[in-house]
């Protein structure tokens, strides 16, 4: 039976923190003591260190940094963050099944969907791949959809190709800007405009409306990116074209362009270039938060497509779990 690769003491700290998070999804019960790992780098260790105190010394320090990664991931998505850690900071701990929100689903969509298809710790037997792969695709199309909701507050559409209600895409544009409101579509597009076009680039449109009605607005163009190649991919460059070919008179609202992906971007370099090619960055960090508040802004008379799918995430999870469960030792 395949098994979990354990990560090297010297590897990043956010994949140490992976590879224990998903240990707690094998783990029937949800409990990992956070040693167990140490534990078993202390097993695979290549090199005699000085002394057994020093060897102790950096496996303590390894443990005490991967409990402060939960606390980390913990601050920044509160209640979306489908883990905590015994008081003590010795066990990390999955939280029940019964308990997984829109946002706590988000996250472990994206924690899996981040080793789908390279890791270093998932074996490539157990990770999704062919059917299961692309279903968990399009549910994260969900996230993402719910998720710009919570961003802008408001209205959130799923524009990405194909629609699930098989919409073309002027008439999905008419439909959503018969509530925007901000900016007049063509009747036809232009000659520039493909005439196959699918989504123009774009799988999310979300806006803020303002109480007066008036232009002016948090008003989100987003893509959504579950493959490796994300970081190649930008809406940014589909934006122009967009509001020329489509518009008779554009949007006065000033686009905020996104990306929303479900990997962990944790080197502060690597972030900085995405968001200045690619628009503001939605990953693990703040994607599954950003969901949580999509519930309560439907409550509020909030239009948000695929709220209904929130189950389907879940369920996603639920099975896949179950299967690493069989799966793995």
């Amino acid at each position: 039976m395949p098994s979990l690769y354990t990560p090297s003491i010297g590897s990043k700290i956010d994949l140490q923190a992976d590879y224990l998070e998903f240990s707690a999804l094998i783990k029937p019960d949800g409990n990992v003591p956070i040693g167990d790992l140490t534990g078993e780098q202390d097993l695979q260790w290549d090199t005699e260190a000085d002394n057994d105190d020093d060897r102790d010394a950096v496996l303590e320090e390894a443990r005490v940094s991967i409990a402060e990664e939960f606390a980390r991931r913990r601050h920044v998505l509160e209640s979306a963050y489908p883990f905590s850690v015994t008081p003590d900071g010795a066990v990390l701990q999955l939280l029940p099944e019964a308990e997984w929100h829109i946002g706590r689903s988000s996250y472990l969509l994206s924690l899996v969907l981040s080793h789908a298809t390279t890791s270093e710790i998932v074996p490539r037997e157990v990770a999704p791949a062919d059917e299961r792969l692309r279903q968990s695709q399009k549910l994260f199309q969900v996230c993402a959809t719910l998720a710009a909701a919570g961003i802008c507050r408001g209205h959130a559409y799923s524009i990405g190709f194909p629609r699930p209600d098989g919409s073309t895409f002027l008439k999905k544009l008419q439909e959503i800007w018969v509530k925007f409101g901000d900016g007049k579509l063509r009747r036809e597009p232009l000659k520039s405009a493909s005439p196959q076009i699918k989504d123009g680039g774009i799988d999310v449109i979300a806006w803020c409306p303002q109480r007066d009605n008036r232009p002016g607005t948090m008003y989100l163009l987003a893509q959504v990116a579950s493959g490796k190649n994300w970081s190649t991919k930008s809406v940014r460059e589909f934006i122009q074209a967009f509001h020329y070919n489509w518009f008779e008179t554009q949007p006065i609202s000033q686009c905020t362009a996104a990306m929303m992906i479900p990997f962990l971007i944790s080197e502060e370099g690597k972030f900085a270039d995405a968001t200045l090619r690619l628009g503001h960055v939605y990953h693990r960090d703040r994607l599954p938060r950003e969901a949580s508040r999509a519930p309560k802004l439907a409550q509020e008379g909030y239009t948000i497509e695929r709220l209904d799918d929130m189950e389907a995430v879940r369920a996603w999870v639920i099975a896949y779990r179950k299967y690493l469960q069989e799966e793995c030792q």
